[in-house]
């Protein structure tokens, strides 16, 4: 029996079965959204390693309560809002992930004004920070998890009939990536009472070191997965950015033009 393909966003999202490439409502997608979705495939790849940058300058607490560096997340932030905005004309659950950017943005505006009370309090109390960091840091891992999520899902969406092996790889670094943000999260938990009850203890105890080893393993992990997800990110740009180019009927994709 014949199926029909997906042929808009909102198709995409209900979960049908999808069709070959060669289908002609797919290519009549293809042919509206291809270049929009290489386009900013691309710009998600850039502001990617932007935002990468400005979150390893801004685990120095120092450097992150300079008022350049604050602009700088919060630009940084603001792009990758436009940008999933952009990528949510071609699948609606970027737009909900540019939402929840606007959410991490609102995180980081609150942890910035209440880090140096916090700061100076842990400096008179350790265990006093212990609470006030718990919150913030499950806040924005949960922001951070469900955003993977969305944004993942919708790549895997746009690629549907398009490259069967590539959605599969982004649904597999989807379920790769969740189990770790969950385990970081756990391992993250575990470790309170230990840091708020016996700081001392907790560098002798053979738990707490297990802990401590965890979260290295799960932190190593995460950024392995983060690597991944920009090759497929250019990949995805790239093959998108080929489909855009006007071909015969004789043409087909080379393995080339995806480099």
């Amino acid at each position: 029996m014949e199926q029909n393909m997906p042929s808009t966003p909102e198709e995409m999202l209900s979960g049908q079965p999808p069709q070959s490439p060669e289908d002609p409502q797919r290519q009549a997608w293809l042919s509206t959204h291809a270049a929009h979705v290489a386009k900013w495939l691309m710009v998600c790849f850039w502001v990617r390693i932007a935002v990468a940058v400005v979150n390893t300058l801004g685990r120095n607490l120092k450097i992150l309560d300079n008022l350049p560096m604050r602009v700088l997340t919060y630009a940084v932030s603001v792009c990758m809002f436009l940008v999933f905005w952009q990528l949510g004309k071609a699948n609606r659950r970027f737009r909900a992930a540019a939402f929840l950017e606007l959410l991490s943005i609102g995180t980081i505006v609150g942890f910035l004004g209440v880090s140096p009370d916090i700061l100076r309090k842990a400096a008179e109390d350790p265990g006093s920070a212990i609470l006030p960091l718990a919150v913030w840091f499950v806040a924005a891992f949960v922001l951070y998890t469900v955003e993977c999520w969305l944004r993942m899902t919708a790549c895997a969406g746009i690629l549907t009939g398009v490259d069967a092996a590539l959605a599969q790889k982004w649904r597999a670094l989807r379920g790769w990536t969740m189990g770790i943000l969950i385990a970081l999260t756990v391992t993250f938990l575990l470790m309170l009472p230990l840091l708020r009850g016996a700081p001392i203890l907790f560098f002798i105890s053979g738990g707490s070191i297990l802990l401590l080893i965890a979260m290295l393993l799960e932190a190593i992990g995460l950024l392995v997965a983060s690597i991944i997800e920009q090759i497929y990110l250019y990949r995805s740009a790239k093959l998108f950015k080929a489909l855009a180019q006007p071909r015969t009927e004789e043409e087909s994709i080379r393995p080339e033009d995806l480099m």
